[in-house]
């Protein structure tokens, strides 16, 4: 058997993957997929990465949804998208949508350069083969994204080439591939190198735990959050060769933990627009994200006055990070500083900044300032409105009930000037996280305005 991936620990040959194409290929709408999109909503992974691979050497362009999204929000995400079919599971099929009337109607990305192909009147309008993701609306209502399969390619190449892994370390996938960081990072790139892709399937982070014990030489592809699961399940006894972590910062206690428990960290850092941006081996700071990869060139581009005003922190001030590929640029929408190495470090989100009487306040300097006290095991820093000073500092924490809200102001106020110390420290047994397992400070403010 050539063995290509492995799920759950199960083995899949070439021949068995190409039977599931096949599968795909004889679904009615999946018939002469060329120049055509298709939305998939599917939960298995061989499934997905079959249907993925089908239409990418088919010159079609596949949308990734996630698995548990409502079969009819996932056809109206898909019409919108400009989508021919639906692919859904239990069992397999594929549900033709209809489409707009008239090519002038079906929504282009905005911003994004995704060439629509002229078709002739009264048929389809045809796109450039592109994988297509809708990004997460942790900021906003979300985008559809647009990446050619040449993109992915030489995205994948590049992050090889900066990853430098060694054979025999093959990845094991703790993320869904149904998202580009597990996709792309965690399964095209491994299969662009020759190495065998373990996917773990299973919610069950006791199970995610043996998959790591079972082999012990694997890159473990992981969010923050999972990361700190199974160190809590494991007792801090949980042990990595190579740990990568994406999807949102570490905080300064998990990074610790990781260096501690793993023969190398790094951390990964990207955006839907784009794919992964840069890798960092052993960082020491959270913000610490690397050199960008090969293929890209970032730079600061200087904040507008509405979001320079006040900003000067023990970070620096930073400006918005841009990447360009080629003739595509992106903003990213992140702060950040390219240092005189030319490594990148990224310090909030522009939408995350709080406006404290003009004064401008970064979530992750009041945050670090937080983590760091004795009995404080996790942390959120977000914005309110306020009738005075139009925004105010908040505070959301886990702690091992060594220490208070009052106390957490009192020691903030020694550390930090007086308008980034919270007005105010909510106990909570868990921080509440969406479905990706990210923080949207977004939602926290709108959940503070409703009580």
């Amino acid at each position: 058997m050539d063995p290509m991936l492995k799920v759950d620990g199960n083995t899949w040959s070439k021949v068995q993957f190409v039977s599931r194409m096949r599968v795909i290929s004889e679904l009615g709408p999946c018939r002469s997929p060329e120049g055509h999109r298709y939305a998939i909503k599917l939960r298995d992974p061989v499934d997905i990465l079959a249907a993925v691979v089908y239409f990418r050497e088919h010159h079609a362009s596949a949308l990734l949804l996630h698995g548990d999204t409502p079969t009819d929000e996932a056809a109206a995400m898909a019409t919108s998208a400009g989508c021919r079919a639906l692919l859904l599971d239990a069992p397999l099929q594929a549900l033709s949508l209809r489409m707009p009337e008239h090519e002038d109607k079906v929504p282009e990305p905005e911003k994004i350069r995704s060439t629509l192909i002229r078709a002739a009147e009264g048929r389809e309008p045809q796109f450039e083969p592109s994988l297509l993701q809708f990004s997460s609306g942790t900021t906003g209502d979300p985008k559809l994204i647009s990446r050619s399969w040449s993109d992915i390619a030489w995205e994948a190449l590049s992050y090889n080439s900066s990853l430098a892994a060694a054979g025999g370390e093959p990845p094991l996938v703790l993320v869904p591939v149904s998202h580009s960081y597990g996709l792309i990072t965690g399964v095209l790139a491994a299969w662009a190198r020759e190495d065998i892709p373990h996917v773990v399937h299973t919610r069950n982070p006791k199970a995610a735990l043996r998959h790591i014990r079972d082999n012990p030489d694997s890159i473990v592809y992981a969010v923050p959050f999972l990361y700190g699961l199974m160190d809590s399940l494991s007792k801090g006894e949980v042990r990595y060769r190579k740990a990568i972590s994406s999807g949102a910062p570490l905080t300064e206690r998990m990074l610790e933990k990781l260096r501690a428990t793993s023969g190398e960290v790094w951390q990964q850092y990207g955006c839907s627009e784009i794919g992964c941006i840069s890798l960092k081996a052993g960082p020491e700071r959270p913000d610490e994200v690397g050199r960008p990869l090969a293929h890209l060139h970032v730079r600061e581009e200087r904040l507008s006055e509405e979001h320079s005003e006040g900003t000067v922190s023990s970070e620096g001030t930073g400006g918005e990070l841009v990447v360009r590929n080629g003739m595509k640029v992106v903003r990213t929408g992140d702060i950040g500083v390219v240092t005189a190495g030319g490594e990148l470090r990224v310090l909030s989100r522009l939408d995350d900044l709080i406006n404290v009487s003009g004064q401008k306040v970064m979530p992750s300097e009041v945050e670090r300032a937080i983590a760091g006290l004795d009995g404080v095991r996790e942390v959120v820093v977000y914005g309110a409105a306020h009738s005075v000073w139009g925004e105010t500092v908040k505070a959301m924490i886990v702690a091992d009930g060594k220490i208070g809200a009052e106390a957490v102001r009192a020691e903030c106020s020694k550390l930090l000037p007086g308008y980034k110390v919270p007005s105010a420290v909510r106990l909570v047994d868990e921080i509440p996280r969406k479905t990706s397992g990210k923080i949207s400070r977004r939602w926290l403010r709108k959940w503070e305005e409703e009580q």
